[in-house]
């Protein structure tokens, strides 16, 4: 908790105060050093070139249409405007709806009226200026304050629509995983932008060989290819878009009725709170929306004068209450960051499968990009609730035009592998720790060894980083439990792994080797 008087927080009764939150602040420092070093690393240098190749000069004649100046004069110097106007924010919630850690609050463009058919937005004017009376010239875009603390901050969701339309077919229209849907877009209109007819919507892919108009996905695979037309045309049906909409009216989100009436509004075009889109999320764990709240307690002088808990305003909601479908839906996030637009995160966190269950979402023309996921370090997640949290990481620039900040794959699952990755590394330390002590008190043969303590190290080092022939190891061991479990073996006793018994040590590498503990998604139609 942290101290401040009564006054300071303008509380009629004076006193010293503890706000109790959940807030991690040391995980905080480390998520903005991740984020540094992640936006000046060359990999990411290296997406924004080739993301914006061809259409920096675009961008360049809205300012010169204009009869502006551009804040840049060739590519290079785009480059440098783009990267010093990327903005990425993170906002975090434990199970219980706690914000547990958050990042950003930078000023970035959102459009006024949202991008129903994928349209482009009009460039910022950086010369025009409001007058006293706020009347000045207008585009349509304004400046927001994004500041993810804020309940009022809203996002464009995108794709991470995707698996709660996949929940509502499966509860309002009896659908099934296994079941087929034809990639077959709805309309087929004007472009303005582009000065020609399409059909709409698009996928981030174009209709070829490998990818037909009119070939079938079921819903598992729709979701981790995140096909467009698939969603946008489901919730074109009644029965499941008022079931959706009902659900959302429940827990109270902040979005456009009148958006929500066209099928846009299906692959995530229109804006909602930020806040509450990491509740409905979060509420995928166990069906039960929760309001995030940054304060979990406030005591003065030790008596208690509120406690979340029995604040009405944030009691649960049911919101994912068909526990079959949730379940279904669940194992299909799990794919998504095993093998589907979730799984680049693995070149960042390489125990990601089977830890990480979310969902990407990329705007058009990659003007933003978001990553919503669900991150516990251990397997068994039932047993270790207080371990798993729920986390957004958005991507944007605050410059509008036509700047490409790369994919959902290119930079929100980048980041949030990284931090998972800290996450995991730090608690299989803590088990580490914890079980060699153990062992040091219990085993008098091992709390004297060094050359014991080193063969626990480099068996352990084995099984993070070793092969099972052309395959990690760390694939058929999931989580920190399951480590936990390998580590008992080896300082076991009666085996006596730790002295150097390689043999024996081979025998449990092999054993893991043989399991098959991916979760897979069962095909089969559900009973």
């Amino acid at each position: 908790g942290r101290e401040v008087s009564g006054t300071q927080l303008l509380l009629e009764e004076k006193g010293a105060v503890s706000i109790e939150t959940g807030t991690d602040l040391a995980l905080i420092e480390k998520m903005k050093e991740i984020i540094g070093e992640f936006l000046q690393s060359s990999y990411f240098k290296e997406i924004l070139a080739a993301g914006n190749q061809g259409s920096w000069q675009r961008d360049k004649e809205r300012y010169t249409s204009r009869g502006l100046t551009p804040p840049y004069t060739d590519f290079n110097s785009f480059l440098e405007y783009l990267q010093r106007n990327i903005n990425v924010g993170i906002l975090a919630v434990n199970q219980k709806g706690e914000i547990v850690a958050y990042v950003g609050g930078k000023e970035f463009l959102q459009s006024k009226n949202s991008e129903k058919y994928e349209e482009e937005e009009e460039a910022p004017d950086p010369n025009e200026a409001a007058t006293d009376t706020g009347a000045g010239p207008r585009s349509n875009q304004e400046s927001v304050i994004i500041d993810i603390m804020n309940r009022k901050a809203k996002i464009t969701p995108s794709s991470t629509m995707k698996p709660i339309i996949a929940y509502y077919a499966m509860v309002a229209n009896n659908a099934k995983m296994s079941d087929r849907f034809a990639d077959k877009p709805i309309e087929y209109k004007y472009v303005a932008s582009e000065g020609r007819q399409t059909w709409m919507p698009r996928n981030w892919y174009n209709y070829d060989g490998a990818h037909p108009m009119g070939k079938e996905y079921n819903l598992l695979e729709a979701q981790v290819i995140s096909v467009n037309t698939i969603f946008a045309r489901l919730y074109t049906n009644p029965m499941l878009r008022n079931a959706m909409l009902q659900g959302f009216d429940q827990v109270g989100l902040d979005y456009s009725k009148e958006d929500a009436k066209y099928w846009p509004f299906g692959i995530g075009s229109s804006a909602v709170s930020v806040q509450q889109w990491l509740g409905i999320y979060n509420a995928f764990l166990d069906g039960q929306y929760r309001d995030p709240s940054f304060v979990r307690r406030i005591q003065i002088n030790g008596k208690t004068v509120y406690d979340r808990d029995l604040d009405d305003q944030y009691a649960k909601i049911p919101l994912f209450d068909a526990k079959k479908e949730r379940e279904a839906e669940m194992n299909a996030l799990f794919e998504i960051c095993n093998r589907g637009t979730g799984s680049s995160m693995k070149t960042e966190f390489k125990h990601h499968k089977n830890l990480v269950s979310g969902k990407t979402g990329t705007a058009p023309m990659n003007k933003s990009a978001l990553f919503i996921s669900h991150f516990n370090p251990y397997r068994d997640r039932e047993a270790h609730k207080e371990d798993t949290i729920t986390m957004l990481v958005s991507v944007t620039t605050n410059t509008g035009g036509f700047k490409s900040v790369g994919t959902s794959g290119n930079a929100p699952t980048k980041i949030a592998g990284r931090i998972y990755n800290h996450l995991f590394q730090q608690e299989m330390q803590e088990m580490m720790d914890k079980n060699i002590d153990k062992a040091k008190r219990e085993d008098t043969h091992f709390r004297n060894n060094q050359v014991y303590w080193a063969n626990v190290n480099r068996y352990m080092d084995t099984l993070l980083s070793g092969k099972c022939g052309n395959s990690p190891i760390s694939d058929n061991i999931i989580g920190v439990d399951d480590y936990g479990e390998a580590l008992v073996q080896i300082l076991n006793s009666n085996t006596k792994i730790y002295t150097g018994r390689d043999e024996v040590f081979s025998q449990l590498v092999q054993y893991y080797c043989d399991q098959e503990k991916m979760v897979r998604m069962d095909s089969s139609p559900a009973n």
